[in-house]
């Protein structure tokens, strides 16, 4: 490590920002072009995560919704991209100037100090990049992690859906419990709205469900037979998978015009993500109806027991984008499960409620993501690349590619 660091001051030599951020123009310049890229950038990044989902939102559309949304649009983009760019690369030339040796930090804390205009977003976009921002950063651990536990997690598909399976199982749980609601891929009524086993709803013995765990009398916690209710289900998770599935298949294509559309749609359309994004909420509730039979009661026991076993589903699908999501789900839905339950909390517990924690997670993340990006570009999720290069307008990519040129001696 001390023979590197002994290497990245000679490479560095006499080099200034201008060589990492801004080749051939001035701080001023550059900060004033950052500025206005970091406008196009935001309203690229934040329009598919703000304006597009309000698009099939029929029932709600009038001037005071499109106006609410267009005011978060704009606070978005200014807050969480333009501001957040601007600082950051401000900051990158600040500390490059005046400190010069800052080798390790050089890009955490300029990241770091832009980061924290997330602040400025509204809450649920804080709270969704926040998410997003964590998820990633347990990929790249996963990813770069030499551990045997972990090496093991990543050759073994069995061993990775079982953690899937108790992720699931464990929000089934806190779930059924409590009144905790975060989105997942499966959901359950609330507490107070299934306190009975027993539903006024008069069920056919001649289904297909009753074939397989028969009963007397309905103990489900839907007011439909199993079978409606499973089906239900299915058409929702399927219509859900094949939108997901096909948006995907759509943002990789190279051509939209070409006479070879449908065949690169079908080739790019993954099977895989379709059958898991169909499957896994379905197989919940199948799992869910049949456990409630066989134990004669809706309890968090069967519910738990039916999480465990629909994320059998993740076997199909066993990827980190998921394995990461259910994990920073889990840690979640527990953490809030327990402020819900507990009745007297350490101090320092409730020192960490009053934390802003979403902007505490997110700007962390992003600033060691955007230093991986830099330091360590192979093992960086391919999504953190894909959202620096449209949030930066290619500066991050500039920044990456100038420091690796130093390293192998290109310049």
């Amino acid at each position: 490590m001390a023979e590197f660091s002994k290497y990245f001051y000679e490479r560095m030599g006499e080099k200034s920002c201008s060589f990492f951020t801004h080749p051939g123009v001035t701080c001023e310049h550059f900060a004033f072009t950052t500025f206005i890229d970091g406008i196009i950038g935001g309203l690229q990044y934040y329009f598919p995560v703000i304006i597009l989902p309000c698009l099939h939102k029929f029932d709600r559309w009038s001037w005071e919704f499109w106006i609410k949304i267009l005011r978060e649009y704009g606070q978005s983009v200014m807050a969480g991209s333009c501001f957040m760019i601007f600082f950051a690369f401000g900051c990158f030339c600040f500390l490059f100037n005046f400190i010069k040796k800052i080798h390790n930090i050089f890009v955490f804390v300029p990241c770091l100090t832009g980061s924290l205009f997330c602040h400025l977003l509204p809450k649920h976009v804080r709270e969704m990049q926040a998410i997003g921002g964590f998820n990633m950063l347990i990929e790249y651990f996963i990813k770069s992690s030499k551990s045997n536990v972990v090496q093991t997690l990543k050759r073994s598909r069995i061993f990775a859906t079982f953690f899937f399976q108790l992720f699931g199982a464990t929000i089934a749980y806190v779930f059924k419990r409590s009144n905790v609601r975060k989105f997942w891929f499966f959901n359950i009524p609330l507490p107070e709205d299934t306190n009975t086993s027993i539903s006024n709803c008069c069920e056919r013995r001649d289904g297909w469900m009753d074939k397989i765990i028969p009963i007397s009398r309905h103990v489900c916690s839907h007011d439909e037979s199993c079978e409606t209710f499973v089906m239900k289900e299915l058409k929702k998770t399927t219509s859900f998978g094949l939108m997901v599935t096909l948006l995907k298949a759509l943002v990789s294509q190279s051509s939209f015009f070409d006479r070879t559309f449908f065949t690169q749609l079908a080739s790019n359309f993954d099977y895989r993500l379709f059958f898991f994004l169909s499957s896994y909420g379905s197989l919940f509730k199948f799992f869910n109806c049949l456990t409630n039979r066989y134990a004669q009661t809706d309890s968090p026991k069967t519910s738990t027991i039916a999480g465990f076993m629909a994320g059998l589903a993740f076997m199909f699908y066993p990827r980190y984008v998921f394995f990461s999501f259910g994990l920073s789900r889990t840690i979640q839905v527990l953490w809030q499960y327990y402020n819900e339950t507990a009745k007297d909390k350490p101090k320092f517990i409730e020192f960490l409620n009053k934390l802003p924690h979403s902007t505490l997670i997110y700007a962390f993340s992003a600033a060691f993501l955007y230093q991986c990006r830099v330091f360590n570009p192979s093992e960086t999720p391919k999504y953190v690349h894909h959202i620096m290069t449209i949030a930066t307008q290619k500066r991050s990519d500039t920044l990456a590619e100038s420091y690796a040129a130093m390293i192998m001696g290109f310049a």
